[in-house]
């Protein structure tokens, strides 16, 4: 009776050979330590601070458009000095609040057979620091953000870059993320899709990104793919 059930549990769910996971709002929380080190270049440069909600309006398309979207025009001129300043900053506190989301070691763990990868609008630089601080960097083969492509995501470059270096199908693989960028980008790329509810995109705008599949607590990944 047991081995029919895990049979019958197994039936329902998809096979894969690649996990594509976004980084911020996915494996980490990584939003106050971003926002802080945002007001704090804003303020260094006479802008004015934003608040948390201002600053998830314009979050998820890299550092550089983080920036600009947050100063506007107004104080478009004050770019370059308020982009050192937000990276120097970011890098001496981007680990003060920053954690893994519950079950993600777990998780990383049980497909660690499997091709597992980071595609992300964040530097690689820090994408893969945070990761090795937090003690999961070694799970993944490949870090991809905008050093390694010209166009960030919704655009699927840096999903078929990784599709190639691990000569996958797209068919068995899912990209994992939390804005719709994430899911438009796979999409386009011709791999499942998986939307974050638990991360810091819009529910709404999420769910109406139509992904194959949604998850409410990364722990759920488990039971839907094997």
């Amino acid at each position: 009776m047991k081995k029919y059930t895990c049979r019958r549990r197994e039936l329902r769910m998809k096979k894969i050979t690649t996990l594509l996971f976004d980084l911020d709002g996915v494996l980490i929380d990584s939003f106050p330590d971003v926002a802080d080190a945002l007001n704090y270049a804003f303020k260094a440069v006479g802008a004015p601070e934003k608040s948390y909600e201002e600053i998830k309006s314009i979050f998820g398309y890299g550092a550089k458009n983080l920036v600009a979207d947050g100063l506007g025009e107004k104080y478009a001129s004050y770019f370059n000095e308020a982009m050192v300043t937000f990276k120097e900053r970011y890098l001496a506190t981007c680990l003060n609040k920053t954690k893994l989301y519950p079950g993600v070691k777990e998780v990383l763990n049980h497909f660690k057979d499997k091709n597992l990868a980071v595609v992300t609008n964040k530097s690689e630089f820090f994408s893969r620091y945070i990761l090795e601080q937090l003690g999961v960097g070694q799970y993944f083969r490949y870090i991809v953000g905008p050093e390694s492509v010209s166009c960030l995501k919704p655009h699927p470059e840096g999903i078929l870059l990784l599709l190639e270096r691990f000569r996958a199908d797209a068919a068995e693989s899912v990209m994992i993320g939390d804005f719709p960028s994430d899911m438009a980008a796979g999409k386009a790329a011709g791999t499942l899709t998986c939307g974050a509810y638990y991360g810091f995109g819009d529910r709404t705008k999420l769910k109406g990104a139509q992904a194959d599949y949604y998850i409410e607590t990364i722990a759920e990944l488990k039971d839907l793919f094997f």
